[in-house]
């Protein structure tokens, strides 16, 4: 029993980079002949070199052929090139996906939902996607406490900023928002978790509303071990004017997470938000409807569309070998 081998190599080309860091994935099929009428003696080793750019489109396209008697190696080259460009052609670009959201409402999910203090949660699983946020001082976050009286942790009437085209609730009322407050908590870090293996460009949208107490500065920054924290974006409420700010006002927040490549492929992620400013124990923050979008790597697209073309080759080849 013979089998027919291919070997696929793929170069994926980084963002601004001439000779990139690379990726490299080694497919192999292995289809056994069988139920053909005559022994089969094709016998056929290919090599294939694809080099894709940031946005999944194939560069450039090479094949190496070595056969046994029985299969032409340009019959071959012909065979997989339109295999190849089937293949690159399957591969969306900038496809975002929600990793992982909190609208701190929906619950059928398995996320958590916001209750208010005493009984605020410091620990929330996503309630869209995979992921948690931290407030109990693990995961690299600060212990923040929900107390009956001047409580840093609770929860307010929401936002449908930042709804549109996701999933998130878009109910306002009663404990739809998580709300932090109190200037004790100056300083104090919440941080959520969330997994990029086979995602790239992480991009963050929020909505947040202030009260002309509460936090004037919020710092994101980033980790992958949970230990060491780098800033790479700001937001200051209201273009840190001061006085109440409405979810309105603020609209939809998105970070600049260019910063944010080396988190690309990450199994886990942290992202960390740092609050500053209050002035008051009554002062709060409020964040809702908060979005951890990121981009399939384009690898990934193409050795799914081409495993499925290479297969969809063999099943048609079968078939004609046995008519």
């Amino acid at each position: 029993m013979r089998a027919n081998l291919v070997r696929c190599y793929i170069l994926w080309e980084q963002q601004n980079y001439w000779l990139p860091r690379t990726f490299w994935h080694e497919l192999c099929f292995l289809q056994a002949s069988r139920n053909h009428r005559r022994p089969c003696d094709k016998f056929a080793t290919m090599n294939l070199l694809l080099r894709i750019d940031k946005t999944g489109l194939l560069r450039t396209f090479s094949c190496k052929v070595s056969t046994q008697p029985g299969l032409k190696g340009n019959q071959m080259k012909k065979i997989v090139t339109a295999i190849v460009l089937a293949a690159a052609l399957s591969a969306p670009a900038h496809a975002q996906t929600l990793l992982a959201g909190w609208d701190f409402q929906t619950t059928t999910t398995g996320g958590t939902a916001g209750q208010a203090a005493p009984s605020s949660p410091l620990v929330y699983v996503a309630n869209f996607g995979t992921g948690s946020l931290y407030l109990d001082g693990t995961s690299g976050s600060s212990v923040w406490t929900s107390a009956a009286s001047s409580p840093q942790v609770t929860a307010f009437g929401g936002s449908d900023v930042n709804t549109a085209g996701t999933p998130f609730s878009t109910v306002t009322s009663g404990a739809s928002a998580l709300a932090l407050a109190n200037s004790s908590a100056n300083g104090n870090r919440i941080v959520f978790t969330l997994n990029m293996t086979g995602y790239e460009d992480l991009a963050i949208s929020y909505a947040t509303q202030s009260t002309n107490t509460g936090f004037s500065l919020q710092t994101w920054s980033y980790s992958t071990d949970g230990v060491s924290f780098s800033d790479f974006a700001t937001f200051a409420p209201g273009g840190g004017s001061g006085g109440t700010v409405s979810f309105a006002t603020n609209g939809i927040v998105t970070l600049d997470t260019s910063a944010l490549s080396i988190v690309d492929g990450q199994p886990t992620v942290f992202v960390g938000v740092t609050f500053s400013g209050a002035t008051a124990t009554a002062g709060n923050n409020r964040l809702d409807n908060i979005a951890f979008t990121a981009i399939p790597e384009p690898s990934t697209y193409l050795l799914l569309g081409l495993g499925t073309a290479f297969m969809i080759w063999n099943l048609r080849r079968r078939r004609s070998a046995q008519a």
